[in-house]
């Protein structure tokens, strides 16, 4: 009898080895976050490879948008549409010939995806004030390459520098690392330089292995090959309802719901990455001498710097204490420099209409919130400004 139970045990885990098998490798087609061990070293299409250079690929900053670029978003609301101007700025509709002293860096919050031209909120600020505010945001970007509005996820991509160890799937995507060496800020070029490059990346790999710590303590944990069964069991708060909304959703004939939710998974995932690095003092030292580094050369422009953060929803979650994992730090920063974390601002209008747009980009900023802060943007501005002119 005992060799029964055996053999039926044998059998089951074959079997749910073999479905697995099949499950993840259907699933990963079309969801970037389920890796895999040939992962490591991806298969570089050369079409795609020459379409990034000529569209994206910028050798300091890792990429970056062309004049008179456009494109679309798919949102759960339609597709909406973005351009770009002669310099590379988000066209700001009604606007474009003012003369602005205003000028918005940062990443896909500042820039403002899914939602269209008119519906950013510099494109509100511009209304309400009367006054152009040029938009220069850029998707993905950390404070090591452009800052004034970000998400608090900068922390993890200042530490980034092949934003696949990170951000799955994001194969071309190679940035400039910062590094602090006796506390000065030591720069480490983009690996990728030339299309060649990424032919000859697997001599590279080492270097970058050990300039992006993501790969050990996420990439690596976070691989799903066989035994499958053991790879779930070590990281089963990520991939086991990651794998469930997924199929659930193919079932259901609801993938894209499916689909959203799986995306939440990882995002909360990346939160926590974020709170252990906002936690670590080295951690939160390189990102306090980016940002002091960025006000230092905006004053010695003569240019007054300014710093908003704007949370994901995944950011917005509060600890025993009621607080945010990284608002501690940016309120140390005010001592600084001149920052706005918006936090509290949106959880409140959150609790009463929602100002998130979702799509298979993430959550961001729809135009009802863009208009709210907009609006407080302006007012905090305001206020700050005649403080200081009074004082």
């Amino acid at each position: 009898m005992p060799e029964i139970f055996l053999y039926a045990a044998m059998a089951f885990m074959v079997s749910a080895e073999v479905v697995l098998w099949g499950v993840v490798k259907y699933h990963r087609k079309k969801f970037q976050w389920l890796i895999c061990p040939e992962d490591k070293l991806p298969v570089f299409d050369e079409t795609l490879i020459k379409k990034y250079f000529e569209n994206s690929f910028d050798p300091e900053l890792g990429w970056l948008r062309r004049p008179n670029d456009q494109g679309t978003d798919e949102t759960l609301g339609g597709r909406t549409t973005f351009t770009l101007d002669d310099n590379a700025r988000r066209t700001n509709p009604g606007f474009e010939a003012l003369d602005s002293d205003i000028a918005v860096f940062g990443d896909s919050f500042a820039f403002c995806r899914m939602v269209e031209d008119d519906q950013t909120w510099p494109h509100y600020m511009s209304t309400i004030s009367g006054k152009a505010v040029q938009n220069f945001g850029a998707g993905n970007y950390g404070v090591d390459q452009a800052i004034l509005a970000f998400v608090p996820d900068t922390m993890a991509r200042i530490h980034a520098y092949w934003k696949h160890y990170f951000e799955y799937g994001n194969i071309l995507a190679f940035k400039p690392r910062f590094t602090l060496r006796d506390g000065a800020l030591e720069l480490h070029q983009p690996a990728i330089r030339s299309p060649e490059n990424y032919r000859d990346l697997k001599a590279a790999l080492p270097e970058i292995q050990k300039l992006d710590q993501f790969y050990r303590s996420k990439f690596l944990r976070d691989i799903i090959k066989f035994p499958y069964l053991l790879s779930i069991a070590r990281r089963p708060a990520r991939h086991a309802p990651i794998l469930w909304h997924l199929t659930w959703g193919t079932i259901r004939a609801r993938w894209y719901e499916g689909y959203l939710k799986a995306v939440a998974i990882v995002l909360r995932e990346n939160a926590r990455v974020n709170t252990r690095l906002y936690r670590d003092p080295q951690a939160q030292e390189l990102l306090r001498t980016l940002i002091l580094r960025f006000r230092d050369r905006c004053i010695a422009a003569d240019i007054t710097p300014f710093f908003l953060i704007l949370p994901q929803p995944a950011d917005m979650e509060r600890d025993q204490s009621g607080k945010t994992y990284y608002e501690d730090f940016f309120s140390a920063m005010k001592e600084h420099v001149d920052l706005l974390d918006m936090t509290d601002q949106i959880a409140a209008w959150q609790e009463d209409k929602d100002v998130f747009v979702h799509g298979p980009l993430g959550p961001h900023i729809n135009p009802t919130g863009n208009m709210l802060i907009a609006k407080h943007l302006l007012n905090h501005l305001t206020v700050s400004r005649h403080d200081v002119a009074t004082a």
